[in-house]
C-alpha cells in the first residue's frame, strides 16, 4: 500500500508539471501573438499626407471613434492638458500600435485632414467671392473708361475691390496645405469629412 501511494503522488507531480509546462507554453504563445511588431509600424515624418497613409488611417479612425478607444483604461483624452497622444491610456496606445499606428502620427494625420478640409472649404468660398468681386471690378472699370476725366469715387471703389480680392487670396491657404494634398482630398472630401465627424463625441 505505501508503494501505491508513492506511485500516485509521483503521477500527480508529473500531471502538475505537464500542466505547468502547458500553461507556460500557452502564455508564451499568447504573448507572442499579442506582441507589438514595431518594425512593421510605418513611421513617416513628412508634413504632407500620402494616399496610402490616408487610406490606412480612415478605417482605423472609424474604429477608434466607434469603440471610444480614447476611454480605454478610464482615462479620457483632454486636449486642454496636452496633445492627444500624451493623454491616452496605455491600453489605448497599445490598441493603436497593434493597428500599426504610432499615436503621435495618428493624431497628426487626424488634425492635418481637418486642416485640409478647412482649407478646401475656404478656397471654394474665396474663389466664389473673388469671381464676384472680379465681375464688380470689371463693371466699375467699364464705367470709369467712359469718363474723360477719372471719377474719384469710381477710382476709390476699384481700389477697394482690388484690396478685397487681395485679402481673399491671402486667406486661401493659411494652413500651408500642399497642392498635392488638396488634389488628393478634394475628390473624396465628403468621405473624409464623414469619417472624421460621423462618430464625433459631443
Amino acid at each position: 500500500m505505501p508503494k501505491a501511494k508513492k506511485k500516485i503522488s509521483f503521477t500527480k507531480i508529473i500531471v502538475v508539471l505537464l500542466l505547468l509546462w502547458g500553461g507556460i507554453k500557452l502564455y508564451n504563445y499568447y504573448q507572442a501573438q499579442n506582441a507589438i511588431n514595431y518594425a512593421a509600424i510605418p513611421n513617416p515624418t513628412s508634413k504632407e499626407i500620402s494616399k496610402p497613409e490616408l487610406m490606412a488611417f480612415l478605417p482605423v479612425w472609424s474604429d477608434y471613434m466607434q469603440q471610444n478607444i480614447s476611454e480605454l483604461g478610464k482615462r479620457p483624452v483632454s486636449l486642454a492638458s496636452g496633445a492627444p497622444e500624451d493623454n491616452l491610456s496605455d491600453e489605448a496606445k497599445e490598441w493603436l500600435l497593434h493597428r500599426l499606428w504610432y499615436p503621435k502620427r495618428f493624431f497628426y494625420v487626424e488634425q492635418r485632414l481637418r486642416s485640409i478640409l478647412k482649407t478646401i472649404d475656404q478656397q471654394e468660398q474665396s474663389n466664389a467671392l473673388i469671381a464676384d468681386l472680379s465681375r464688380q471690378y470689371e463693371e466699375v472699370s467699364a464705367q470709369q473708361s467712359q469718363n474723360i476725366t477719372p471719377d474719384p469715387k469710381l477710382t476709390s471703389q476699384m481700389s477697394s475691390i482690388q484690396n478685397m480680392i487681395h485679402l481673399q487670396q491671402q486667406k486661401q491657404n493659411v494652413e500651408q496645405i500642399s497642392d498635392a494634398e488638396i488634389k488628393l482630398i478634394t475628390p473624396m472630401k465628403s468621405a473624409v469629412r464623414d469619417a472624421l465627424y460621423k462618430y464625433q463625441h459631443n
